[in-house]
């Protein structure tokens, strides 16, 4: 009997879980019950990764995307992030990505983009009210997510004039540097992730709002975007026919292009040149997109994470709630009524009429892991497997680049792997950022951006 006496605490200290999950109604709880997933915030992967293996202990593996948000009170490393855990696409400016799903605790591959949501203190109880913790309250709360989840895909494009010119400037450039002078006098690794202030985007991935006023003279504002026609061609919603010919303004201060939008409601005019651009001119820099289409339907799970025996009140489990019936009507709106999402943790919904659950799945994305439909030539696609074997760093070395073949990755990121959306002006986060990775390679195949950490967030400004 000693002897059990030892034996027994041993068990259940083996045994021991450092989360324990519950549900109220479709919002995941996961009870934080050692803080080990609060002390991990700092770093976007591991936080993530230690949420969804507690989620995936009482939920099915069968989301492609979770929106985790927190109870915990955070000051830093609390603004929203998106991380991309397993792409399979080319032709979207972001051509080498592992699969880093068993990091995630997916056995079976279904996860494919993670969101960190951060502090709930700091989200409004209407989802369409300004989120003010960041970018001056440009975007709703809603499109902030909208933001985070469009990085699965967005926006690492350029595009390539027939002559073979490859041009960058439709993406925002960090201002000040010098790394280079592949792309528009500036190396690509200087481009981030988010459309330029002076592209005509009309996106939630930041660009602008552009009418020509004529004479080399523009009105540039912001109103409530959803994704265009090029967002939803690189999501794989969009044939390439269905893309209308694009514009950006020249004038002469890519630094600039840095800026966040406007506030809803004010406008100013710029003098410059009008590029005009087309789809094909993208095509050429990234070459086709492959599969042509992704699934238009999703499985997501919203998660509130909190401290140990600190439930979330019945206000906040509704207010995130809100955000998750909001999110499944504001992305159908968003994508032209071509994606729909399903946020229940039953994983029943019925989608939409134009994108419903049992819509056919894509031409090639390897889901799962499983074998496609085969219409990719890519034999590593087709095979279910991941083109790059690697995996992401997920600890603090963020800066290493791990996957890649030699002749397409540099051996290092650029800079931390992260995008960083921050409070407005023309350099992110005035100044008190790391420098902007924008995710370029030393030398990205067909003009494409690259990147391994895969990482968006939204910095708190001053």
């Amino acid at each position: 009997m000693s002897g059990m006496k030892n034996i027994v605490p041993l068990l259940v200290l083996l045994c021991a879980s450092p989360a324990l999950a519950a549900d109220v109604g479709e919002i995941a709880l996961i009870e934080d019950t050692d803080g080990s997933i609060n002390a991990s915030v700092a770093i976007g992967t591991t936080y993530l990764q230690k949420t969804a293996c507690a989620f995936y202990k009482t939920h099915d593996d069968d989301f492609g995307a979770l929106f985790v948000f927190t109870t915990y009170k955070l000051t830093m490393f609390g603004t929203p992030e998106g991380w991309a855990i397993k792409r399979g696409q080319k032709g979207i400016g972001f051509d080498i990505y592992p699969d880093s799903t068993s990091k995630f605790c997916s056995t079976t591959g279904s996860l494919r983009h993670a969101m960190k949501l951060g502090d709930l203190s700091k989200w409004a109880d209407d989802p369409d009210a300004p989120y003010t913790a960041a970018v001056n309250g440009v975007y709703d709360g809603i499109e902030v997510i909208g933001h985070e989840f469009g990085h699965y895909w967005l926006a690492g494009a350029n595009y390539k004039e027939d002559n073979g010119t490859l041009h960058c400037h439709i993406r925002a450039l960090a201002p000040g540097g010098s790394g280079g002078s592949d792309c528009d006098n500036h190396g690509l690794s200087e481009f981030h992730l988010h459309w330029s202030y002076f592209f005509n985007a009309r996106s939630p991935m930041f660009g602008s709002f552009i009418d020509d006023l004529g004479g080399a003279r523009f009105k540039i504002y912001h109103d409530h975007p959803g994704y265009s026609d090029l967002d939803q061609y690189l999501m794989g919603l969009r044939d390439k026919s269905e893309v209308a010919p694009m514009f950006v303004v020249d004038t002469g201060n890519l630094d600039e292009s840095s800026t966040t939008p406007l506030p809803i409601g004010q406008s100013r005019e710029v003098s410059g040149d009008r590029v005009d651009f087309d789809i094909d001119d993208v095509i050429r820099a990234l070459g086709p997109r492959v599969p042509a289409k992704d699934p238009c339907h999703w499985k997501g799970a919203f998660i509130i994470v909190h401290p140990k025996g600190q439930a979330p009140s019945a206000q906040v489990i509704a207010r995130v709630d809100a955000y998750r019936k909001r999110w499944e009507t504001w992305y159908d709106r968003a994508t032209s009524n071509r994606g729909s999402f399903d946020t229940t943790l039953s994983g029943n919904g019925a989608g939409t009429q134009t994108c419903p659950s049992g819509a056919p799945p894509d031409a090639g994305f390897p889901d799962a892991g499983q074998p496609d439909s085969g219409a990719v030539t890519d034999a590593a696609t087709d095979a279910g497997a991941p083109d790059v074997s690697e995996m992401p760093d997920t600890g603090a070395d963020v800066g290493e680049h791990d996957a890649g073949p030699a002749e397409e990755d540099a051996g290092k990121e650029d800079v931390a792997g992260d995008d960083v959306l921050d409070a407005g002006g023309t350099s992110d986060d005035s100044g008190t950022a790391p420098p902007i990775d924008g995710g370029g390679d030393a030398s990205p195949p067909a003009g494409g951006n690259e990147t391994t950490a895969g990482c968006s967030c939204m910095v708190v400004g001053p």
